[in-house]
């Protein structure tokens, strides 16, 4: 019980520390500063200046799988967040800090109708950067 104790602590850690530092936005992505999920962009909050370092200890500390170099969808990641939505913004954040690359239909020259049904099947996903 321990063990889950401290696991729902971290993880709700990184998903404040998420919240705290992402907005939703309507603008269009042209310099950087907004990432397209598809279903949604997402920008940092004004105001805030997260943390590369900070956010990338928290998503360590819970799930270090996520910096294997492998490619790690929106499933995956909601599943180990327990939320997909939440999961997206903090995959959103760490494209924004520099941590991880991110891969989503929003970057192919195809239609949106498109790009959404490629994302409902799960193709967002992470892939963490070495510096």
């Amino acid at each position: 019980m321990v063990g889950t104790e401290k696991k729902k602590e971290f993880v709700m850690k990184l998903r404040d520390y998420t919240i705290e530092n992402v907005a939703r936005t309507d603008e269009d992505v042209v310099d950087g500063t907004i990432v397209d999920m598809v279903f949604f962009k997402i920008t940092k909050n004004p105001g805030k200046t997260p943390d590369k370092e900070v956010f990338e200890k928290l998503a360590r500390e819970e799930f270090p799988h996520w910096f294997d170099g492998h490619e790690h969808s929106y499933l995956e990641t909601g599943g180990d967040v327990g939320d997909q939505e939440q999961a997206m913004a903090i995959m959103a954040l760490g494209k924004l800090l520099g941590v991880w690359n991110l891969l989503t239909p929003a970057a192919l020259d195809i239609p949106k109708a498109l790009q959404e049904r490629m994302a409902g099947m799960g193709m967002i996903s992470i892939i963490f950067k070495e510096d």
